[in-house]
């Protein structure tokens, strides 16, 4: 996920806007009312978002902090810093001196700093470590890596594929792994978005073990999902 997407609160496939939060999913070509008014997908997303999880910020503070890495005391102080609210207010409000409360501002402007610190570094060290790349690649870049010919591809597939098209097996070796997922993803619509329920059924039609191959898919940037797996889509 891009900080750009997370901030506007929404995932932008080729046909829909889908909400971060809550895997809420407007077509694009589609025209919604709203206070009367004809508006339009990107417009409606917003007013959900505002109106249904009272603004992005929001939205992202009430996220468990194991997701976040924002802490409680953290979320409540940038809950009233988002209000017009002056420092003495704050400072009441938390039963703090403001002095206490300029130096929980300085900590999360250093906390701020660190984290752009922290992903240009993992930013470098995907673009250098092959096996950190794994979630954000497409299914392009590992055929890149991977150089995998296609007669490589056919030996694969017929090692690991019953004549009626069922996986028999997950293969360990990456490569192999990779394209048999492929081929799973195949299966998949690029112009649609799918249930976690209707991913696990196409995977069951070619394979029981759905968890397995679905967390796979994510892992190896073949489907992508919302934060809270209602939606999926293919990459």
């Amino acid at each position: 996920m891009e900080n750009k997407q997370l901030e506007k609160g929404f995932i932008e496939t080729e046909d829909e806007l889908i909400c971060f939060f809550c895997g809420k999913a407007f077509n694009k070509e589609e025209i919604f009312s709203y206070d009367h008014k004809l508006v339009t997908a990107k417009y409606a997303l917003q007013q959900h978002v505002e109106h249904a999880h009272e603004g992005v910020l929001k939205a992202i503070l009430s996220l468990p902090s194991e997701t976040t890495g924002i802490s409680d005391t953290q979320k409540n102080i940038l809950g009233l810093l988002s209000l017009d609210l002056s420092d003495q207010e704050i400072a009441e409000h938390l039963n703090i001196a403001t002095s206490t409360l300029r130096n929980h501002r300085f900590k999360l402007k250093e906390k701020k700093k660190q984290a752009e610190f922290f992903i240009a570094a993992m930013n470098i060290l995907e673009r250098k470590n092959k096996k950190m790349q794994s979630e954000e690649s497409s299914i392009q870049t590992y055929d890149e890596r991977f150089d995998i010919k296609e007669k490589e591809k056919q030996k694969v597939l017929k090692t690991f594929l019953s004549e009626d098209g069922r996986i028999i097996s997950i293969p360990r070796k990456a490569k192999s792994k990779i394209v048999l997922l492929q081929y799973l993803a195949s299966l998949f619509n690029p112009e649609k978005t799918y249930t976690e329920k209707e991913v696990n059924e196409t995977i069951k039609r070619v394979y029981e073990d759905f968890v397995t191959l679905r967390r796979y898919l994510i892992e190896y940037g073949f489907l992508a999902r919302t934060n809270n797996g209602e939606k999926y889509w293919k990459l």
